[in-house]
């Protein structure tokens, strides 16, 4: 567990971080990539669209098998528009990538680095971000609402900075999320569970709170 650690110009080669909780790291420069654990698609033996090929299938129930990214470098892949339904990517370094308009609808983002991460517009009802990272992420108007049995949906996010104008939150799991200078206007937040988040800064112009037990400044 290295929740926090700072570690700016530390030698990680060929250090094993499978299966590491490594959230709120201050990587700096340090290349994750010459670490054990995190893994590229060439590594993996794939190409994405190999990946997604076999994603689809895999939903059709004609064979294929499901998306598992877990752990994966993704920084700045293009997956605009694609279906992610289910998919896992659990770990996975998404840092600038662009996903907007994605469907990734009960999907498992827990502890990705996804910041600076284009969202706008995806659907992400039922996805989970425990422990995930998205500061600065430019997600206007995604679909987040959670779906049943769906408990820890956005629990201890780091969503500071990030751009979620007119993003339907509606009932999310925000418990402890960090959600400071966040731009969350018209954005709804009816009945989602705040409780220990931190909107310090955070634009809430227009934004529904009704039942979240806060109200705008």
């Amino acid at each position: 567990m290295l929740i926090g650690a700072q570690l700016r110009n530390t030698q990680i080669d060929g250090a094993d971080l499978t299966g590491a909780l490594v959230d709120g790291l201050d990587f700096g420069s340090i290349d994750l990539r010459k670490a054990r654990g995190l893994r590229t698609l060439q590594q993996a033996g794939k190409t994405i669209s190999e990946v997604l090929s076999q994603h689809r299938l895999f939903l059709k129930g004609d064979g294929g098998a499901r998306a598992d990214l877990s752990g994966v470098d993704l920084n700045e892949i293009d997956l605009g528009n694609v279906e992610l339904y289910a998919a896992v990517l659990r770990g996975a370094l998404l840092r600038r990538a662009r996903l907007s308009d994605a469907r990734l609808a009960m999907a498992d983002l827990s502890l990705v680095d996804a910041r600076e991460v284009d969202l706008r517009g995806a659907d992400l009802r039922g996805a989970k971000f425990t422990r995930a990272t998205l500061s600065g992420a430019v997600m206007d108007g995604v679909q987040a609402q959670p779906l049943p049995m769906i408990g820890e949906q956005f629990c201890s996010a780091d969503f500071s900075g990030a751009r979620l104008r007119g993003t339907k939150l509606r009932s999310a799991n925000l418990r402890s999320a960090n959600l400071s200078r966040a731009d969350l206007s018209n954005a709804d937040l009816g009945g989602a569970d705040l409780g220990g988040a931190n909107l310090s800064g955070a634009n809430l112009s227009g934004a529904n709170l009704g039942g979240s037990g806060q109200t705008v400044q």
